[in-house]
Parts: structure tokens; C-alpha cells; sequence
């Protein structure tokens, strides 16, 4: 009489050999017979490995049909390339009796240490393009912002940790990596602790011109909450050449600022551009606010300085 058909639940705790010797015998004789169950168990295995290797954030249906999909194609390869006693035994060869499980406990720990004493100590041993990669890998540039604060809580002192583990790489990094560079910019910009903002803002002020650093010269001249950090940066943005952003940056930050010292250093900035544009508006303010006399003063033609002052 023919055995049943093994049940879901015998078939996964026998893929995560996760049942008694006594039950794994009665299995592999049963697989031994039964071609549907053991193409089943296969399907199972390869299903298990490839979620291990390529674990799926968002599941949804589109997803998972391409994983499925994948796991087809995996599947006939197999089926091809496999000996034919190994589809009559309907078995993995890691789970073949002659197999010692012990030998298979080892070599899963030996690779395993392999794998954290490389990825783990890469960034540390390795030249800089290595370490710009891990560097890369760790400020998750490709995860939106909402899954990352998700994934490490709202809790400051753990977001704290998080940016003390890049600040060597941003005070020591080379600055011709593009990836040393993001992560300089991204420090900048969004980095906890006033001293590795700091720190960023030297770097890009002594590195090259790029469009990601001008960008996070622009977001710390304006937003950052450290007076100190945002005049050095302003001083940083007037060493630039002029662009529509640095112009409308500088306008706002003389507007609106409550620093007079921030203030001071956008009309410095404004009276390099000192444009049509902007000197209408220079003769505007001057009538009520002093510090855009100043500003009035510092127009670098004498001649255009009397025509725009107020009254005239």
C-alpha cells in the first residue's frame, strides 16, 4: 500500500532539519519512493535559500511574482543540471545520509566567520575606495528617509552612535572620491553633533567644487541651527562663484536672519553680485534697516552707489 503524501509542515522541518533523527529516516525513505514529495521538498529548499539571500523589504505582489518567477527558472536549472540519482533520491545532497552533520555545522561556521571578519573589518583595513564603498553602504543613500529613522528608532542617542561610526571617514576620507564627498555633504547636512558638522564644513571648504558640496553649503548657510557653523559657511559660499541659488540663499539669510554677524557676511556676499536685479532692492531696504546701508556702501561702483541711495 502506498504511503501518503508528506505533509507542509514535514516538508519545512525536514528543509530546516529540524525534526528527530528517528522522523529524518522515515523522510528519506519516503522521498526515496516518492517523486511528487521530493520534487515538492526541492521547491521548498530553494525557497528557503533564496529568501536567506535575498531578503524582500515591502512584499507585495509584484515581488513576490518575480521572485517567483526567479525561483522557476532556479528550479529548472537544477532539474537539468542535477544527476539523475539525485531526482530518484529527491533529495538535496546536503541532506544525504552519507553526509556527516557535523562536517556540515563547521563548514556553515567557517564561512561564516569568513564573511563577518571580512564585510565587518573592510572598512577599517582597506584602502579608500573600499572604504568609501562601506562608508556608502552606511548612510544607506538608497533607503528613503522614513524607512531609515523606522529602522533606528527615534532615539537620539542611537542616531548619535550611527554618525560617531563616519566621522573618521569624513575628517580623513579623500575628497576626489564621489563617495567621500556624499558622505561629507551628508554629514553636514544632517549630522547630530555640532563638531562632526563642523568638521564636514573644513573639509568642503578646503576640497573641490562640486555641485554636492555648493548644495550642502547652501542648506547649512541657511538652516543649520549653530550660528558659528552658518557663518562659516556663508564665508565658505562667498568664495564661490555667484549661481541663482548662492544669490537667493544670500538674499534670504540677509532678510531674515537674527545674527547680525550671519547678516553682515550675506551682504558681504550680496555686494559681489550687486546686479540690476538686486540693487533696486538694496536701495529699498536701506531705507529702513542699517545693515542694508552698509550693504549700499559696499557696491563696488562709486557712481552707481550715489545714484541707488534712498531719495534719489
Amino acid at each position: 500500500m502506498k504511503e501518503k503524501h508528506l505533509t507542509h509542515k514535514e516538508r519545512l522541518f525536514f528543509c530546516l532539519d529540524a525534526l528527530p533523527e528517528e522522523d529524518l529516516g522515515r523522510i528519506r525513505d519516503h522521498l526515496a519512493m516518492c517523486e511528487s514529495c521530493g520534487e515538492r521538498v526541492r521547491d521548498e529548499q530553494l525557497w528557503i535559500r533564496l529568501v536567506k539571500t535575498h531578503p524582500v523589504r515591502r512584499a507585495d505582489g509584484e515581488m513576490l511574482e518575480r521572485v517567483r518567477a526567479r525561483l522557476h527558472e532556479r528550479l529548472r536549472a537544477v532539474r537539468t543540471e542535477a544527476p539523475s540519482a539525485h531526482r530518484r533520491e529527491g533529495i538535496a545532497p546536503f541532506f544525504r545520509p552519507g553526509l556527516s552533520r557535523a562536517l556540515a555545522y563547521a563548514s556553515v561556521i567557517f564561512f561564516c566567520g569568513i564573511g563577518v571578519g571580512y564585510f565587518g573589518l573592510r572598512p577599517f583595513t582597506s584602502g579608500p575606495s573600499s572604504r568609501a564603498a562601506a562608508l556608502n553602504a552606511l548612510i544607506s543613500r538608497s533607503i528613503p528617509d522614513d524607512i531609515l529613522l523606522s529602522s533606528i528608532g527615534d532615539d537620539p542617542n542611537r542616531i548619535e552612535i550611527r554618525f560617531q561610526a563616519i566621522e573618521e571617514h569624513v575628517i580623513r576620507g579623500r575628497l576626489d572620491d564621489p563617495h567621500i564627498q556624499e558622505a561629507v555633504g551628508y554629514a553636514l547636512t544632517r549630522a547630530p553633533r555640532d563638531n562632526i558638522r563642523l568638521a564636514a564644513l573644513d573639509r568642503i571648504a578646503s576640497g573641490p567644487r562640486t555641485g554636492a558640496f555648493e548644495k550642502a553649503l547652501l542648506y547649512s548657510a541657511e538652516k543649520d541651527h549653530n550660528p558659528g557653523i552658518r557663518l562659516k559657511a556663508l564665508q565658505a559660499l562667498n568664495t564661490l562663484p555667484v549661481s541663482d541659488g548662492i544669490k537667493q540663499v544670500l538674499i534670504r539669510t540677509f532678510l531674515h536672519a537674527d545674527h547680525s554677524g550671519i547678516r553682515i557676511e550675506a551682504a558681504n556676499g550680496l555686494s559681489r553680485i550687486a546686479d540690476a536685479g538686486i540693487l533696486p532692492l538694496i536701495r529699498q531696504w536701506a531705507e529702513q534697516d542699517e545693515y542694508a546701508q552698509y550693504l549700499l556702501s559696499l557696491a563696488p561702483e562709486t557712481d552707481t552707489r550715489q545714484n541707488m541711495k534712498p531719495g534719489i
